[in-house]
């Protein structure tokens, strides 16, 4: 139900800014924002939290990359919000040792960036699938971005490794 009312949120948000352009630079660095964090993705499934934590310092660097003076008004504040939150996951994901808590942040890392994905938009990447586990973080539900269409969920490692479906194919 969360993740259906932020999903209904993202959109809300993308109809009151659609008078104002994203420019396209803005969406090919979130677009590398989004296809770096296949990396992430991958080391949770092979549950390695040293890998786990190199590659979201690398996502922080590619954040810190996306130009935010290239937004205007309230996409701008909005965007400034998002990118706290995205940062804080992956500030909590580069320290842990604990690969329970990197999942925990990796969960909200991804539902704030899909929700920019989907009201900023994305360009020049590769096609990417949004996967998700209705078992994961105690049967909470919880999504990923994959490079590959086979599903490897990075919640639960080699235990449950094929467990979830691909909920969109992005493009």
């Amino acid at each position: 139900m969360k993740k259906q009312i932020l999903t209904v949120l993202a959109v809300l948000i993308a109809i009151t800014i659609h008078a104002q352009d994203i420019p396209e630079v803005f969406k090919v660095q979130l677009g590398n924002v989004v296809t770096s964090s296949t990396a992430l993705t991958k080391s949770l499934v092979a549950s390695n939290t040293q890998n786990s934590q190199r590659n979201a310092q690398l996502i922080k660097t590619k954040l810190g990359e996306v130009e935010m003076k290239l937004l205007k008004g309230q996409t701008h504040m909005d965007w400034m919000k998002s990118l706290k939150e995205l940062n804080e996951s992956l500030a909590i994901i580069a320290v842990s040792d604990d690969i329970n808590e990197q999942r925990q942040a990796f969960s909200k890392f991804n539902e704030t960036l899909y929700s920019n994905l989907k009201t900023l938009g994305v360009s020049d990447i590769s096609t990417l699938y949004y996967q998700y586990c209705p078992m994961a973080l105690n049967n909470a539900g919880a999504y990923w971005f994959s490079d590959s269409k086979e599903i490897l969920n990075p919640y639960f490692g080699q235990m449950m490794l094929k467990c979830g479906t691909t909920k969109e194919v992005i493009e």
